[in-house]
């Protein structure tokens, strides 16, 4: 070393008496080593020179060659020096040390993680607070984003009780507007403290301690008043007997003979004292029906999720306050009809429609094709009846006539009684028949598929049969009337061969849902189309994703198919999608959990006078309109995944 080296020797910290600043080669610790040294050179009044010699002689020995190497090494430029170590290890500077992906990470996996204690909450949070205050730092996240990422890593549990309970602190606070770190923190505490097994519920009735009495009854009875004992013991016995009949009290006593506290014995759910709420015939019911369910702790909650409190909706039990609720909760409710169904093997899947929805009344085409069919169908059904007759009574003259020999005399005699009286003909028809509109229906069954086949259709209609006959009945014709044919008879020719014969085309038991990509923000999602729903919908991980605010205040009761209702978290107003580069403006509602991302329903087709197309392949066109510029989009959809 130098002489200027020898003498920073003696001021520098030797290793012997301090311990000396230390790298182990890996990025993380490369800013902690520097600090140390400047820390080292600063204490000792090394110059910028001797600083970064004594940072090479600090280095790790494998490393000390390459640190040697730079341009920097023997000037007086340390900053110059420390940039050009740190370049030598990517990521030693601390810039991009966490990520939102890390903080998403954590999350998630806190959100499998049960939190019991408040020991667990506080680890919970320090790693929170270490992601999260560094990208805040970063500017990378805001303080929203970190309020709802924080609540979002407690279970589902404890998310709902801390979000109770802060409601229930700050009653006029906006649901649109966060709470903060310490407000959710502060009332996780609270909550997880009141969970604890030492603390005692408010409404749980408190212990009353029994007097004793002891009597000695080997000196007599003495001063006792077996007047009062007598009594007391009737009031006892009268309590207990009105205590049974009118609730089925139990009351627990302890070894030493003291009543802890009073327990209703009866079932909770329909007050029947025969059986508890676990085996309740009536629960079970309810529970099948849709109008309550059992939440994660294996408590019966409303249809929402939210718990049946006596303060919030009267009753004397759960059942009467369930059937209160539904009363009262009527006249907000929209029916969602989006029907997911899957083959399983060979089995049948059923599909039922929601009793109560509009019949779809036919076209004036329709009717007028209805009204064709109808009376083409009773025309012939007439000719049937009419010639079956006839042939009958052909049958009986043919039966009673016999062969003998009859004079000259009895022959005019027998033709006048054949002759004389002849009953005239009738012929039944309708001023709608129209004997050119039976070739044209023979022609649009032979070109389009109609609900009839060739067959049914040949079968009732004697005009239609000739009509076929004639066509494909053979003619002796000459080379040249052959080749000069006329275009109708080749056109018979050609629509005969495409009649169908046996084969019914029919439907298929199940088709796909069809769905479009829709681009929200920066998002691709997939929005699945579903005509038979009164909502537009939007599932709640998405929305949580997308971090936009939402109206709690404009809630709605959503009743499926199967008659199972559940409550929606808010509105999305006035909510900006995108379909093929166009922006579009709608009203979507939050769902908690649904098997679909985001479903369109009516709202989206009035808005856009969507006309959807189906093919018999199974694909799909939905034809769009935008309202505020009339300009029409065809979008082509796909099978929903």
């Amino acid at each position: 070393m130098p002489d200027n080296t020898a003498a920073a020797a003696k001021t520098m910290p030797s290793r012997s008496h301090h311990s000396a600043p230390k790298f182990d080669g890996k990025p993380a610790s490369l800013s902690i080593f520097i600090d140390e040294i400047e820390l080292l050179a600063g204490s000792s009044g090394l110059s910028n020179k001797q600083t970064i010699e004594w940072t090479i002689r600090y280095a790790p020995s494998d490393e000390r060659e390459l640190w040697q190497l730079q341009n920097s090494v023997g000037t007086e430029d340390w900053e110059q020096f420390k940039k050009e170590i740190f370049d030598l290890y990517p990521g030693s500077t601390g810039e991009r040390k966490y990520s939102i992906a890390n903080l998403a990470k954590l999350v998630e996996k806190q959100t499998f993680s049960n939190i019991t204690n408040a020991e667990e909450f506080g680890t919970y949070r320090r790693a929170f607070l270490a992601i999260a205050t560094y990208l805040k730092n970063k500017a990378r996240l805001s303080d929203r984003e970190i309020s709802l990422y924080f609540l979002q890593g407690l279970d589902t549990a404890i998310r709902t009780k801390v979000q109770e309970q802060l409601r229930a602190e700050n009653p006029k606070h906006h649901t649109d507007d966060p709470f903060t770190l310490a407000e959710i923190s502060s009332a996780a505490l609270f909550v997880l403290s009141c969970n604890h097994s030492n603390i005692t519920s408010p409404t749980m009735t408190p212990e009353i301690p029994i007097k004793k009495e002891t009597f000695d009854m080997t000196q007599g009875f003495g001063n006792i008043n077996i007047n009062a004992i007598a009594t007391e013991v009737a009031r006892q016995l009268s309590m207990q007997l009105n205590n049974t009949s009118h609730g089925q009290n139990c009351q627990h006593t302890t070894e030493n003979g003291s009543v802890t506290r009073q327990k209703n014995c009866n079932c909770i759910f329909c007050s029947d004292p025969a059986h508890f709420v676990g085996g309740c015939p009536d629960a079970d019911g309810y529970c099948k029906k849709g109008l309550c369910k059992k939440n994660n702790e294996g408590q019966i909650v409303l249809p929402n999720g939210d718990r049946i409190l006596s303060k919030n909706i009267p009753g004397r039990n759960l059942k009467e306050r369930i059937d209160n609720w539904h009363k009262s909760n009527t006249n907000n409710t929209v029916s969602t009809n989006y029907i997911g169904s899957k083959e399983i093997g060979a089995g049948y899947v059923w599909i039922t429609e929601e009793k109560g929805e509009e019949p779809i009344l036919p076209t004036k085409r329709e009717e007028e094709e209805l009204e064709v069919l109808e009376n083409l169908v009773a025309s012939t059904q007439k000719k049937i009846d009419t010639t079956r007759k006839r042939m009958e009574n052909g049958r009986t003259t043919r039966n009673n006539i016999t062969p003998q020999t009859r004079t000259p005399q009895d022959r005019p005699a027998q033709s006048k009684d054949v002759t004389s009286s002849p009953e005239p003909q009738f012929r039944y028809i309708t001023p709608i028949e129209n004997p050119d509109l039976i070739k044209k229906v023979a022609q649009s069954t032979l070109d389009v598929p109609i609900t009839l086949s060739s067959r049914e259709l040949l079968s009732i209609s004697p005009d239609v049969r000739k009509y076929i006959k004639e066509q494909i009945t053979t003619k002796r014709v000459t080379t040249s009337a052959l080749i000069e044919a006329t275009e109708e008879e080749n056109s018979g020719r050609i629509l005969l061969s495409s009649v169908p014969t046996d084969k019914l085309i029919v439907a298929n038991h199940v088709e796909d849902l069809r769905a479009i990509d829709v681009v929200i923000g920066e998002t691709n999602v997939e929005a699945t189309l579903d005509d038979g729903s009164q909502i537009i919908s939007i599932r709640q991980d998405l929305w949580e994703r997308l971090g936009v605010p939402l109206r709690s205040d404009r809630l709605m009761v959503m009743e499926s198919a199967n008659k199972s209702k559940d409550r929606t978290l808010g509105l999305l107003q006035d909510f900006k999608i995108s379909i093929g580069g166009n922006d579009f403006y709608l009203q979507i509602q939050v769902v908690r959990d649904a098997p679909y991302e985001l479903l369109l329903g009516r709202p989206f087709y009035t808005l856009m006078a969507a006309t959807h197309q189906n093919f018999t392949c199974g694909d799909s066109r939905l034809i769009l309109t935008d309202p505020n510029t009339n300009e029409q989009i065809t979008i082509p959809t796909r099978p929903k995944k």
